[in-house]
């Protein structure tokens, strides 16, 4: 066994279902026969040039078809609406595929909102279009998954057709749904996914796409977020083991076992795994092990056991080879794209490998020059990793430079990758493979942009009329409106000027000199003057702003932290913030990451003093609203030791400064004004005007930054999941002498 180092190691990334990609895929999409869907001979008729239906596709297809033939036999929808519903509902299952194809996302879910006008209520149809919003990525209310749940009660559907219903209300991890009744979803999920995997009326090949459905029902039950959700599913399916496929069995109990002896170790570094843990975990993959190796004798040919074994060998608890296991599974499928990507994870340092056989990954996906397939473009994703682990072996969490990306020869072959695929026949016509044109010209664009080559970057743009696609730029960049901006600037009319303002600002330390930051604000004057374009002018507005501002704090005055549409001046650290104006922006949850904060870009020396007005929904208790210091990173790349200052509803004051917290009870309101004052060795919150907490410690030395927002995570997908930020600005302070009392500094609302 050549990995060595597998115990001080993570969890199990190759546990993270790749139908979820599918899913939130952003370009599938299709009016396909729904005729042909209930023929008797059950023929699925080929949509898309150049990428006949696999065997397996058919399979899938064939089985899904099953919803199409169910809503003819018990819908209440007249009959001339019934095809135009059955299409719709093929395109949808069109995009599930291993390999979706269709023509958008949008024109899908705009066929459901025509049905939907036109007065269908049938809750199957219904289940479809939550399907086709999550493709699009464009659900934002749970409520409405539970109205479609609720439907299923008025209309006598077998207990089935609930399953595309109940599968997309787990796919989105609803906070509506689980807290509020989880119970009766629950049962209700292990009663369909059992009679489902049961079905002795299953044709071999759709036994595989069963489990390919599971994937994303069961994700990875060794987080404790999915834990509750998924455990009553687990024990659900090895109650009826016996009732199932063979091969089923088998894979579910490894799948079974893999996640208890994860749930068990824990997916912290090897260091933090109690010494009790070990040999259950061993166990648990051991057994796993012995269940994969009896489905692969069940089907030598089906790929899903040898997917699965890598995973397992990386772990180094079974005395297996990850790289046998991945040339395996390739052999038997070199269209895995889950082969890949578990092998990708068992090639980080972490786990034994180096990011130099991890580049190496990259290039062998971009050898296989096979465009209909998605290995080709693994590339790209192998490279983003290499990124990731040079930045994390730095301690580096937060990062914008991308130096693999600059390399000879990277940024030439992910253009010979993305061509390739456009070019590609089964990208020609109406109906295309995913991903579709205006997709592939985006990440074209996001790969420039990485690269440095942002002359090429703002053609793209400009042959696309401005029209990138939103989910590819918001995957690749958290700020893609600053991004295009700052694009645009740097190679218009006022770029060289751009560049001299920002190279002279980044050669001085903070405080910056008043002359400099009086040049630079006539550089970007200049520039402003310069180029007519509107997205270069809106970028150096902002900065002509920030550098007044700055000016202002030399001056002793206040220097207000203003919003702009791209947070051009701001670094979002986590959540989606939107601008609501110059002084205002909003944040909801992002599932990803635990931190709804944002950070200025520009430095201010200490001692200073941070105001801000801050609100989030009444119901949000227990959330962290304030303000941050990042300190140190730990050992697992997470800020976990910050100095914090701030209130959590309904009536908490919380301060952790110097790891000495103190909570404070205090009536609080929706909205609270809140200044915080830090110097070396001085902390202070006010609140609503009044001093809540004083803090003297000698030990305490402010960091270089600050983040403001809501910590920790907020309601995710809920409409109580928001927090509003207003009103941030800085100003020089002076902290009191020991002994002498502090007072208020213009306490009050900020303008």
């Amino acid at each position: 066994m050549r990995r060595t180092l597998a115990r001080h190691t993570w969890g199990p990334a190759f546990l993270v279902p790749f139908l979820m990609a599918v899913m939130t895929s952003p370009d599938a999409g299709i009016r396909a026969e729904s005729r042909a869907s209930h023929e008797s001979d059950g023929e699925i008729p080929e949509v898309t040039p150049g990428a006949p239906f696999t065997p397996f596709e058919r399979a899938a297809l064939k089985l899904w078809s099953r919803d199409i033939e169910m809503y003819r036999k018990f819908t209440w929808d007249p009959p001339e609406m019934q095809d135009e519903a059955a299409e719709f509902m093929r395109a949808v299952q069109l995009q599930f595929l291993p390999r979706p194809r269709g023509r958008d996302p949008r024109i899908t879910s705009a066929m459901g909102e025509k049905l939907f006008e036109k007065g269908c209520r049938d809750p199957l149809v219904r289940s479809y279009y939550v399907l086709a919003l999550l493709q699009e990525g464009a659900l934002r209310s749970e409520a409405f998954i539970t109205q479609v749940l609720k439907g299923f009660d008025e209309i006598c559907y077998p207990e089935e057709a609930r399953w595309v219903a109940l599968y997309s209300a787990l796919a989105v991890k609803s906070s509506v749904l689980f807290p509020s009744n989880p119970g009766n979803l629950s049962g209700d999920l292990v009663r369909v996914v059992t009679r489902r995997l049961c079905d002795p009326t299953l044709e071999p090949l759709m036994v595989r796409v069963v489990f390919f459905e599971l994937r994303v029902v069961l994700g990875n039950s060794s987080a404790p977020e999915n834990r509750t959700q998924v455990e009553p599913i687990y024990k659900g399916c090895m109650a009826v083991k016996e009732k199932m496929d063979p091969w089923l069995q088998h894979m579910i109990t490894a799948q079974y076992l893999i996640d208890e002896g994860w749930w068990m170790r824990g997916n912290r570094f090897a260091q933090y795994v109690s010494p009790a843990a070990w040999p259950i975990f061993h166990e648990k993959l051991v057994k796993a092990k012995g269940e994969l190796l009896e489905a692969l004798k069940l089907h030598p040919d089906w790929v899903e056991p040898a997917e699965l074994m890598i995973g397992v060998a990386m772990t180094g608890e079974t005395g297996d080879s990850a790289d046998e296991w991945f040339e395996k599974a390739v052999a038997l499928d070199p269209d895995s794209l889950h082969a890949y990507s578990s092998y990708l994870w068992a090639l980080r340092p972490r786990w034994g490998g180096s990011v130099e056989e991890m580049y190496q990954l990259a290039i062998r996906a971009a050898d296989y020059r096979k465009y209909d397939s998605r290995v080709p473009a693994f590339f790209l994703t192998a490279i983003e990793d290499v990124e990731e682990e040079l930045h994390l072996a730095q301690n580096e969490v937060i990062y914008e430079d991308h130096p693999v990306w600059r390399m000879p020869g990277v940024y030439e072959r992910a253009c010979e990758i993305l061509d390739g695929m456009i070019k590609h026949p089964s990208r020609q016509g109406e109906i295309v493979l995913y991903p579709t044109y205006e997709v592939l010209m985006t990440r074209k664009f996001c790969v420039a942009c990485r690269a440095g080559r942002l002359q090429e970057a703002r053609q793209i743009a400009d042959q696309l009329g401005g029209k990138l696609s939103e989910p590819v730029l918001f995957t690749w960049y958290q700020q893609p409106a600053r991004l295009i901006a700052e694009m645009y600037a740097l190679t218009g009319k006022g770029a060289e000027k751009i560049k001299a303002a920002r190279q002279m600002l980044e050669g001085v330390t903070p405080p910056y000199p008043n002359n400099v930051l009086e040049k630079a604000k006539q550089l970007f004057e200049e520039a402003y003057a310069a180029d007519d374009h509107p997205q270069s002018r809106a970028y150096c507005t902002v900065w002509i702003r920030e550098l007044e501002g700055l000016l202002a704090f030399n001056a002793g005055d206040w220097c207000p932290l203003r919003f702009d549409p791209g947070f051009t001046r701001w670094l979002i650290i986590g959540g989606v913030w939107t601008y609501e104006d110059e002084n205002t922006a909003v944040v909801r949850a992002n599932p990803s990451y635990p931190r709804t904060v944002i950070r200025p870009r520009a430095s201010f020396p200490w001692p200073l003093e941070v105001e801000f007005d801050i609100q989030t929904h009444e119901h949000n208790h227990g959330v962290f609203l304030g303000l941050a210091v990042p300190r140190e990173l730990n050992e697992e790349f997470a800020p976990t030791n910050d100095d914090r200052l701030g209130v959590a509803l309904p009536d908490e004051i919380w301060v952790t400064v110097g790891k000495k917290p103190i909570c404070l009870p205090s009536p609080l309101f929706r909205l609270n004004h809140l200044k915080v004052q830090l110097a070396d060795g001085y902390a202070a919150l006010w609140v609503n005007g009044t001093l809540m907490v004083e803090v003297r410690d000698p030990n305490f030395r402010p960091g270089p930054k600050f983040d403001v927002g809501a910590l920790p995570q907020l309601f995710e997908r809920s409409e109580k999941g928001w927090a509003r930020l207003r009103n941030v600005r800085v100003r020089k302070f002076e902290p009191p002498k020991p002994g002498e009392v502090a007072r208020a500094q213009d306490i009050g609302q900020a303008p």
